[in-house]
């Protein structure tokens, strides 16, 4: 049965969340890694390194083949020790002629942990490949099922690791394959990994010419492969087995989802981007970051005072796992990666602490002790990794936050705490964005491609602006500047090669305004207290729920947000005294001790802004053509949908491996069908 995602919190047809069983491997007599439960070693006696070099480099031709190429891309099953790997990029390293970027995507059902490679790197790696293994287990992602992103060699080479049944994952991957190494335990040992199923969910990921080797020459595999198009043949094998199998996909039998992704694929040139917030910098850096000359248009900022002050990342869980869980707790992954430069949790100034955040039970959760324990008890059977999620008890919670919370909680170990707009010019500035303020009043397609802006600047002189690439990533402004789209000159229009691979045929952006899903306007408000007003000042961690409390920042302790559903759009987000009250609400709340101050503590400031909402809560990131795309519709989540947009953009560009499952992309799109649902951001 294939994997789906929960389109809805009804839908109780599908899988449930299926925890990982981690790696359990023992070193057998001759001294190599066993696993107990296929009852087969890791790597042939001879060497793993070897055994790469042999089976997977020389059998798909490689080096020769990367060479003079943007990027090339492998795709394995069975990451285990991540010695094919480490021996891929040591041989990609080393090669003056090597293409500029390497990409590998691998699957492992069994994963071991950041120490287990440590200890089996250390008796297994040579000198060279150490700092490699080094470099990989730090960035060595949680337990978590699903896919996660390494950014390694500063970028050059990614590791798109599938935790979990590779059966499921394999058709949820969005990928164009240069070459395949099919690894695992032998096919009579784990079956599962060498079925005809999920051989032809790898081909349909193939380039045109994409060879494939696997050190085994079992019947079963050559047939299964020849299935699917791939010319298979008989090549001798590795420290005297006889044979291995080798094979290439001709033109003629190119994997689908290959094709589609390479008819994305555009050389780097100019692109603007409309909106300076965080969907806008998310973007701009992306594409800045693979070598496109970006400029970022948003109108000048006013004096907003301490403005957006901080903010709070947290991931997301539900007991049912659902699609916008899932996608959270993507973006959560990803954003930590990508802010690591700018992430350190014992400087207040810094633009990101890893702080952490207590979720204490919601409304409903708290209306009765039974209401509560279902919760927590529905939270734990997931059986998240203990640094993601775990359930605390009231002296857990009290020594996490530095003082008692108001309800029962969970501790999520991957809340961030951000400075937004701090955030956001660290981010553009590191990828070397050009940035311009500016408003935009009209917009065109050109016949030759490409789009020309009409800008209006600060001092009132009108300019224009030409890209090869536009992006909207202006909230909730979106829409108007989609519709500010001038009559297009004869022969433009755009190309349908861009297209999702979920668009409708004949779609086009005749009436852009109508391509999005209809966005709803809800305004939000933060207060800043003074941290010396209260009694045992912030706390340590943010406290969330109905609410949040972040630690103090030079002095101040941000509490929010609101949901102002009457405030009218158009006009600047109103801070209110019923909003302050709100927030004072939500501080005694979480933190009872605020409660017993003398006087109760008054917020010194407020700033409010506007949240941009779908009905279904899930932001809309896609293409409307060939040379327009949309980044929109954070809502509150923000910060989560940031760590995403920008590499899903840009890497469809690249023709990069997909950051997250073929399912949830496609509840991205613009073109995604909506349930109907009240809008709540």
């Amino acid at each position: 049965m294939r994997y789906r995602a929960r389109m809805s919190d009804t839908d109780d047809s599908l899988p449930a969340y299926q925890p990982l069983q981690p790696a359990d491997a023992l070193a057998d007599a001759s001294e190599l890694p066993f696993s107990p439960r296929y009852g087969d070693v890791y790597h042939a006696a001879a060497g793993a390194l070897a055994q790469a070099q042999h089976v997977f480099l020389k059998g798909n031709g490689l080096p020769g083949r990367w060479r003079g190429r943007p990027a090339f891309t492998v795709c394995e099953t069975g990451f285990g020790l991540g010695l094919n790997f480490l021996a891929l990029w040591a041989a990609w390293r080393d090669d003056p002629q090597r293409s500029a970027r390497l990409h590998m995507v691998s699957f492992e059902a069994h994963p071991f942990t950041a120490d287990a490679l440590a200890h089996w790197h250390g008796r297994l790696l040579p000198g060279p490949l150490q700092a490699l293994g080094a470099e990989l287990r730090a960035a060595w992602p949680r337990p978590l099922p699903g896919l996660h992103r390494l950014d390694l060699a500063g970028g050059a080479v990614t590791l798109t690791l599938g935790l979990g049944d590779a059966r499921l994952l394999a058709p949820q991957v969005l990928a164009a394959v240069d070459a395949f190494f099919l690894d695992g335990f032998a096919p009579a040992r784990n079956p599962a990994m060498w079925s005809a199923e999920l051989l032809a969910d790898l081909a349909a990921l193939a380039r045109p010419e994409a060879t494939v080797a696997t050190w085994t020459s079992a019947g079963v595999v050559r047939r299964a492969l020849a299935a699917t198009g791939c010319e298979v043949r008989k090549v001798a094998g590795f420290a005297g087995k006889r044979e291995m199998t080798v094979g290439r996909w001709p033109r003629e039998h190119a994997g689908g989802v290959a094709r589609a992704m390479d008819d994305r694929v555009r050389a780097p040139s100019h692109a603007v981007v409309v909106g300076g917030g965080l969907a806008g910098s998310s973007v701009a850096s992306a594409l800045a970051r693979r070598g496109w000359q970006v400029t970022q248009v948003a109108p000048p900022a006013g004096d907003e005072g301490r403005g957006h002050w901080a903010a709070a990342l947290t991931p997301a869980a539900d007991a049912r796992d659902t699609v916008r869980a899932r996608l959270v707790r993507a973006g959560a992954l990803r954003a930590t990666g990508l802010w690591r430069p700018w992430t350190d949790r014992n400087d207040p100034a810094a633009c990101v602490r890893d702080v952490g955040t207590l979720q204490v039970a919601g409304r409903r959760a708290a209306r009765s002790v039974e209401a509560t324990e279902a919760w927590q008890a529905g939270l734990q059977a997931l059986d998240w990794p203990s640094d993601w999620l775990r359930r605390v008890d009231a002296r857990e919670a009290a020594a996490l936050a530095g003082q008692p919370v108001g309800r029962p909680a969970v501790f999520y170990g991957g809340g961030l705490q951000v400075r937004p707009v701090r955030l956001c010019r660290a981010w553009r500035q590191a990828a070397g964005v050009r940035e311009l303020a500016a408003t935009v009043t009209g917009w065109q397609a050109l016949p030759t491609g490409g789009s020309r802006l009409t800008l209006e600047l600060p001092e009132g002189r009108r300019v224009s602006l030409q890209a090869d690439l536009l992006v909207f990533a202006a909230a909730g402004a979106t829409p108007a500047l989609l519709r500010a789209r001038l009559a297009p000159t004869a022969g433009s229009g755009a190309s349908p090669g861009m297209a999702p691979l979920s668009a409708r045929r004949g779609d086009s952006l005749a009436e852009p305004g109508r391509r999005l899903p209809p966005l709803h306007h809800v305004a939000g408000q933060i207060s800043g207290f003074a941290a010396t007003g209260l009694k045992v000042g912030g706390p340590r961690c943010i406290v969330a729920g109905d609410g949040y409390v972040l630690p103090a920042l030079e002095g101040w302790c941000v509490v929010g947000s609101t949901y102002d559903h009457d405030a009218r759009w158009g006009e600047p987000a109103p801070v209110r005294d019923s909003g302050h009250q709100l927030n004072q609400a939500a501080l005694r709340r979480l933190l009872p001790l605020a409660q017993h101050q003398e006087e109760p503590p008054a917020p010194a400031w407020g700033w409010a802004g506007w949240r941009a909402v779908v009905s279904d809560r899930l932001p809309t990131i896609g293409w409307l053509g060939r040379d327009v795309a949309v980044a929109t519709a954070f809502g509150s989540r923000g910060l989560a949908w940031a760590g995403l947009a920008g590499d899903l953009l840009a890497g469809d560009l690249a023709a990069e491996p997909g950051l997250i499952e073929r399912e949830l992309r496609d509840c991205l799109l613009p073109q995604r069908p909506l349930a109907g649902e009240s809008p709540h951001a």
